[in-house]
């Protein structure tokens, strides 16, 4: 392994360079990673722009990036569980481990939030991220991936983790509707995880990602600017209406729809 590596560095707001920048080492408990896989979050574009700056990243240069997968290339001082070559997908989150939020299993609200002298961790937010060759993470941010997971699903386990807890906190009515507003990459895996626990799933949008709403199986698609969401779900689902509704969008138009 060489002792430098490629990398995306932001270095102010709205620039940014691929520059060799040194590879870093892990510290007790953490894995050095070889990145294999990145999906590009909705916040990254923002955060490159300057959106949050001061905040995410907190200072330049930064290393951005946080859906990841890839394969452990070393091990720092401690690790049990992992070793040299698992295959791992990761989450942006680390928590210290100690505050009243993480040990109640809240670890992504961490109450030592930006003190990563706890142990605490935001990874491509506040401390370097995925949009480099290897990246230093903390045992608890990895995950060992099943061998039928590609790199490229496992960098996507951050948004369908996303969609898994909505459908987690509301729960689907097997054999009845799930409505989905909100044909992105977080709507678009909440529908299918519907879809394989049974409910008949319908997703509201338009443009290219209702397109690929049908192409990934949704049994019905509503163009809400071609046509009354209300009456045409009302239709579907025979005077029914939707058992669930899962807003997806994040946009005050669809919160009030």
């Amino acid at each position: 392994m060489s002792d430098t590596m490629k990398a995306v560095v932001l270095t102010g707001p709205g620039e940014y360079s691929v520059q060799r920048v040194p590879v870093p080492e892990p510290g007790p408990m953490e894995v050095l990673v070889r990145i294999r896989a990145v999906a590009i979050c909705g916040t990254d574009p923002k955060l490159f722009a300057g959106a949050f700056a001061g905040m995410w990243p907190p200072a330049y240069p930064f290393i951005a990036g946080h859906e990841f997968a890839g394969e452990v290339a070393a091990l720092g001082a401690g690790v049990t569980g992992l070793a040299v070559g698992d295959r791992v997908a990761g989450e942006a989150h680390c928590g210290c481990g100690h505050c009243r939020a993480c040990m109640a299993g809240f670890y992504n609200l961490c109450e030592n939030y930006g003190h990563p002298e706890t142990g605490h961790r935001h990874y491509g937010f506040i401390v370097q991220g995925a949009y480099a060759e290897y990246n230093v993470y903390s045992v608890k941010a990895v995950t060992k991936m099943p061998d039928n997971v590609s790199f490229d699903e496992g960098s996507m386990c951050d948004t369908a983790g996303t969609s898994f807890n909505g459908i987690r906190l509301i729960g689907v009515t097997p054999g009845g509707f799930s409505a989905f507003i909100g044909p992105g990459p977080v709507g678009l895996s909440a529908m299918l995880m519907a879809k394989s626990m049974g409910s008949t799933v319908i997703m509201v949008g338009r443009g290219a990602r209702l397109e690929a709403a049908k192409r990934l199986g949704a049994d019905f698609v509503v163009d809400f600017e071609k046509e009354n969401m209300y009456a045409r779900i009302e239709e579907i689902t025979g005077g029914r209406k939707a058992d669930e509704v899962f807003e997806c969008a994040g946009n005050e138009a669809s919160v009030n729809q």
